[in-house]
């Protein structure tokens, strides 16, 4: 692996209306949009919307493989089943308040709903972690924020 690339993993959460494993267009954008950031995807994996495999599946990515950023897509709504960020709290050691709060602010501007959104981001040792919304055309506005300083983030994490 080249020095410049980042290594990501990816974890897509499903709920019970999904066909099990069976990957949805938001966890392809999220793949496209990584592979355009230059990053390597190192995991990926579809699970069920449970917290106790989001998080250990954070843990380890962290933990074992050693990832730069993992992203978390869904999970992350107001419905009774949605657990990311419960799951991503338990698991980071410190709290990235200010990536959710930028995305919500720039997504504000279009939908108003985002503010309903639980999204949230955190360090787990050197690993960053990010919450992304399922809707695919939220997902597609959150990566499109997000690449406005998700390198400055990761070079900052790897001190380069």
């Amino acid at each position: 692996m080249e020095d410049n690339l980042y290594k990501i993993g990816i974890i897509v959460c499903q709920d019970k209306t999904d066909v099990p494993g069976q990957e949805n267009a938001s966890g392809r954008i999220t793949k496209e949009f990584a592979e355009k950031l230059g990053c390597q995807i190192v995991k990926y994996e579809i699970v069920p919307n449970e917290k106790c495999l989001i998080a250990s599946d954070i843990r380890d990515w962290s933990d074992i493989a050693e990832l730069d950023l993992i992203f978390t897509v869904g999970g992350s709504g107001l419905s009774d089943t949605d657990c990311v960020p419960e799951a991503t709290r338990e698991s980071v050691d410190r709290l990235c308040p200010g990536i959710p709060e930028y995305i919500r602010w720039n997504m504000f501007k279009k939908d108003k709903l985002c503010s309903l959104s639980r999204i949230t981001a955190g360090l787990r040792k050197k690993t960053l972690v990010i919450n992304i919304p399922s809707d695919e055309m939220s997902v597609k506005e959150t990566l499109e924020i997000l690449a406005s300083i998700l390198p400055d983030a990761l070079n900052m994490l790897k001190k380069r």
